[in-house]
This record gives structure tokens, C-alpha cells and sequence, in this order.
């Protein structure tokens, strides 16, 4: 009886461990957290985008210079979300910008934003929800952030009206949002989708990060992570992926992906890209690391943006 108790107490105590440090990595990864301030050269220093700090101040510089309104919309769950629409004189259409994980909207798009600016767009570049000034506890991989992006769409739509284009952008985190947002059906207006480094699904990208990047046993964490996730976000880690939106995805999309990214695998863009019925194109840049792309090949980079821009809108008016 006496050994009994003693490994009742064990598992106890066993059990109590492995919920802490569940509820902790929860917090690391879903938590609103720190956000990477890429106006700061020390706080890029070891990441993918420290050699390329010139080329992204200029772009961020040209971001700010720009006169912008800021748009705050409701979410579906109630959060006061934000943007900044850059308005283009002569605009056809509007694109909306999607960040990556803890990042910002001027830093991620600090590389192209002036050119689909120059291609004769508005840009809507937003702070997903429990980043920047955008309210929320948790970031939720694509869940809730692809809710987000319908709402963002629906604003547009109704301020521009249902003629006015609408393209959706986004990196790494974005991308996977606005890749989800794709499963369900978009409005006509919405043209086309540019995916830059996306992830297949929450679960797949922290599993992924705890046993690459903590080197945790993510087979004991994962289970843990997804009971906080639903007790705390109220949301599966399993409820919805890039796969799932390409089954019934009718939106072309490019994919672009850095085959030396080590943070977000390439090959997670090859399978949602095979996967997807619609037209779609996938970029893979040699030598490019997390987000990259663009600094790598730059010129081959506009040329397929353009080249996506023209087929979207060109097929739109053949309807």
C-alpha cells in the first residue's frame, strides 16, 4: 500500500511537470511575445536577414515616407485590428499585406512593397491580431488570423466597391493566412494570392521548431501545447492547414519559398502547391534563407510578381 502511494505521488508530480512545461511552451509559441523590430541591427543579428539590413531599412524608410490612413476593423471574436492604407493616385486595385510571426508589416514588406505600389495598387498592410497595435492574447498560426483576413477583404470591398481588384500577400505567418483564407470561397475580386514561405499548419511548424530549433522531445510537448491551446485559445492545432484550403481553393496563387530556409521548410510549400487545384506557380530561389527571396533574386522576383499581376487581372476581364 505504502509503495502504491508513493508512485501515485510520482505520477502526480510527473504529471504536474509535464502540464507546466506545456502551459510554458504554449506561451513561447501561441503568447503575444516580442515582436522582431528589424529597425534594430542588434536585434537581426544571427537571422536570415542580418546581411540584407540595408536593402530592408530603404524599403522600410520608403514604407514610412508614404501618407497613409489608419483603418481599425472589428474582428469576428470582437478585437480591434489595424492597418495602414498607403493610397495610390491612379490605384486599380488594393493589395493586403500579411506579417510573419512577431514581426511588422514594414519590415516583411519592406523589400516589395513599392512595387506593387508601382503596379498600380493600394496597400493595406495590417497588424495581425496580438501583434503591433492589433489587440489579442494569442497568436493562433492561421486559425483565427484567416477569419481576419475575410474581414479585411470585406472591408475593402465595401469601401472600393466589387470592381476594384484585391490581391492578398503574406510571409511566412501571412502566408499561411492568407493560404487558408483561401478555403473559402473569395469573392470574384479578390485575384489573386502571393505566399511567401508558408507553413503547411500549426501543428506541423511548432512541432517542427520545438525538436529543431529547442531540440525538445516534441512527441511528449505537442499533446500538452494542443490541451492549452484549447483550453486557453480555443483553438486545435489540427483544425485547419494550407492542405485542408487547397481542396477547395478556386484562387491562383504563387508560391515562393527559399530552398536554404531552415526555419520554415520549402517542402512545406511544395506540398500545398501540388496540392492546389487552381492556377498556381511555385518559385523555389536558390540561397535564400527565411523570407529572402526577394533580396536573393530581386529582379526575377518582380518579374514573376508582375507576370502574376497581368495573368490575374487579364483572366478576371476574360469572365
Amino acid at each position: 500500500m505504502h509503495l502504491l502511494a508513493v508512485i501515485i505521488f510520482i505520477l502526480c508530480i510527473l504529471l504536474a511537470l509535464w502540464l507546466a512545461a506545456g502551459w510554458y511552451a504554449f506561451h513561447v509559441a501561441l503568447g503575444r511575445g516580442t515582436q522582431l523590430d528589424l529597425n534594430n541591427a542588434d536585434r537581426i543579428k544571427g537571422t536570415s536577414w542580418e546581411k540584407y539590413y540595408n536593402e530592408i531599412t530603404d524599403g522600410i524608410r520608403w514604407i514610412t515616407a508614404q501618407p497613409y490612413e489608419e483603418i481599425c476593423i472589428t474582428s469576428f471574436d470582437g478585437l480591434k485590428l489595424y492597418g495602414n492604407l498607403i493610397s495610390n493616385p491612379s490605384a486599380k486595385g488594393t493589395v493586403i499585406l500579411f506579417h510573419g510571426y512577431r514581426t511588422f508589416g514594414n519590415c516583411d514588406f519592406s523589400a516589395d512593397a513599392d512595387h506593387y505600389y508601382n503596379l498600380g495598387y493600394n496597400l493595406l498592410i495590417v497588424d495581425q491580431r496580438s501583434c503591433g497595435r492589433s489587440e489579442g492574447k494569442y497568436i493562433t498560426f492561421g486559425i483565427n488570423e484567416r477569419k481576419d483576413c475575410w474581414k479585411w477583404i470585406d472591408y475593402i470591398t465595401d469601401r472600393f466597391g466589387t470592381e476594384h481588384e484585391i490581391f492578398l500577400g503574406g510571409l511566412s505567418l501571412g502566408a499561411s493566412t492568407v493560404v487558408m483564407a483561401s478555403g473559402k470561397p473569395l469573392p470574384p475580386q479578390v485575384r489573386g494570392i502571393i505566399a511567401d514561405s508558408p507553413f503547411t499548419s500549426p501543428y506541423d511548424i511548432i512541432s517542427r521548431t520545438i525538436s529543431h530549433k529547442y531540440h525538445a522531445p516534441s512527441g511528449i510537448l505537442m499533446p500538452v501545447i494542443c490541451f492549452w491551446s484549447r483550453c486557453l485559445a480555443k483553438i486545435s492545432l489540427r483544425e485547419y492547414s494550407t492542405l485542408q484550403a487547397m481542396e477547395t481553393n478556386e484562387t491562383p496563387i504563387l508560391f515562393v519559398h527559399g530552398k536554404t530556409d531552415d526555419y520554415v521548410p520549402w517542402k512545406m510549400s511544395v506540398q500545398t502547391s501540388e496540392a492546389c487545384r487552381p492556377y498556381h506557380e511555385l518559385f523555389l530561389v536558390d540561397g535564400a534563407d527565411h523570407g529572402t527571396g526577394y533580396m536573393v533574386e530581386p529582379e526575377l522576383y518582380r518579374e514573376k510578381l508582375t507576370a502574376f499581376f497581368r495573368y490575374c487581372s487579364a483572366k478576371s476581364q476574360s469572365h
